[in-house]
């Protein structure tokens, strides 16, 4: 059993807080200098394209895409909530 009345052992020092708090993105500075770390240079962004479509050309398409599946507690939450919009609705 401890005795209450004894001394804590002495706390362990902290680590000393290494990070500044500043948030460099805040702030250009441009590109790192010395070796650059990408191999090759390729967009940040992807490029986005949008293409039309029939409704058929869209089935073909997603005719081998996986039918998403949801948990059963989801479809009461969903019902639930069409329900709820309805009748705000009326």
């Amino acid at each position: 059993m401890v005795d209450p009345r004894a001394p804590s052992p002495p706390a362990a020092e902290p680590e000393r807080e290494r990070r500044s708090g500043r948030d460099r993105r805040q702030i250009e500075l441009g590109p790192p200098h010395g070796v650059e770390r990408r191999k090759s240079i390729e967009a940040r962004k992807p490029q986005i394209e949008e293409v039309e479509m029939t409704a058929e050309e869209w089935e073909a398409l997603m005719a081998g895409a996986p039918t998403p599946t949801l948990k059963p507690k989801t479809d009461e939450v969903a019902d639930a909530t069409l329900e709820a919009v309805a009748r705000l609705r009326n």
